[in-house]
């Protein structure tokens, strides 16, 4: 399991947070329960919290439950969709090799992400993935995400993302910085 390092990777605090909740949440064993997950518990952080079920043949990823800031900004309906519906290409590559990687090590994975387009920085994401289950065997991820963007890029009617990533073909990783 990730140690103290692995909190110091996370640079929002909602982030830290969730993370917090989740290691509490599962004491000393390697997970977590989707059961031991209680909304009640962090309310302030629901409104960009994501629930994820893992289909094993073929493998795929569905959004359960999407918190209402983060499907506003993504800018269409994300609930009870697969992730291959509504990415593509090396962004559809880059989240399903990142899920699939906390379904094999049943381990939390945290990240930064820049979404440019024509050179100039539009956006930044920092995501955290938390796998749910038991023992060792991963069966869904409570995750999160944090866009930081240009003046008027996140407004409340903004589907300002999901355009971005159409346009912006390749990941940027901003985890170095």
């Amino acid at each position: 399991m990730p140690g103290d390092s692995f909190v110091e990777r996370i640079r929002n605090r909602p982030l830290r947070d969730l993370y917090g909740y989740w290691t509490r949440q599962r004491g000393d064993r390697a997970l977590p329960t989707r059961a031991e997950i209680d909304p009640i518990d962090i309310p302030k952080l629901l409104p960009d919290i994501l629930l994820l079920d893992i289909e094993a043949a073929p493998r795929r990823f569905r959004f359960r439950l999407v918190g209402t800031r983060f499907a506003t900004t993504f800018g269409e309906p994300l609930q009870g969709r697969y992730l291959d519906e509504l990415l593509t290409g090396r962004w559809l590559a880059y989240w399903t090799e990142r899920l699939s990687i906390g379904v094999r090590e049943a381990r939390p994975d945290c990240g930064v992400n820049v979404i440019a387009w024509q050179r100039r920085h539009h956006l930044q994401f920092e995501w955290l993935l938390l796998p749910l289950g038991s023992e060792r065997a991963v069966n869904m991820f409570l995750a999160m995400g944090v866009f930081e963007g240009a003046p008027g890029l996140l407004g409340s009617q903004s589907s300002a993302l999901k355009k971005l990533l159409e346009q912006c073909p390749t990941p940027q990783d901003a985890t170095s910085d």
